[in-house]
């Protein structure tokens, strides 16, 4: 029997936990909460949700058709999911931290 992956929300939140928290280490060994940290910040919410919602799609396939360890290019496709969405999501989230970026150099 393959090795299945381990999908338990607990592995998630480790993850998600250790990318958000990358912009709270800068902001304590810097000079506090700037606008450019805010952005960052803004940037990695946006990936944990979008990722959040694949790690869910990623549970419901797994119960359906467990997936394997080895699977690499499945687990990617299902992890992201449709690509039109997964652009605009990350095209969305880079012109909002863009905008904010010029609106603050302002």
């Amino acid at each position: 029997m393959p090795d299945t992956v381990n999908l338990s929300w607990g592995r998630f939140a480790l993850a998600i936990g250790v990318l958000n928290g990358v912009p709270l280490l800068l902001a304590l060994t810097g000079n506090g909460l700037d606008s450019g940290l805010m952005i960052v910040w803004l940037v990695a919410i946006s990936l944990s949700i979008f990722f959040a919602f694949g790690w869910a799609r990623l549970r419901r396939e797994n119960a359906v058709s467990p997936l394997s360890a080895f699977d690499k290019d499945r687990f990617k496709r299902v992890l992201i999911g449709p690509p039109v969405p997964a652009i605009v999501w990350f095209a969305a989230t880079m012109a909002v931290a863009i905008g904010l970026a010029v609106m603050t150099a302002l």
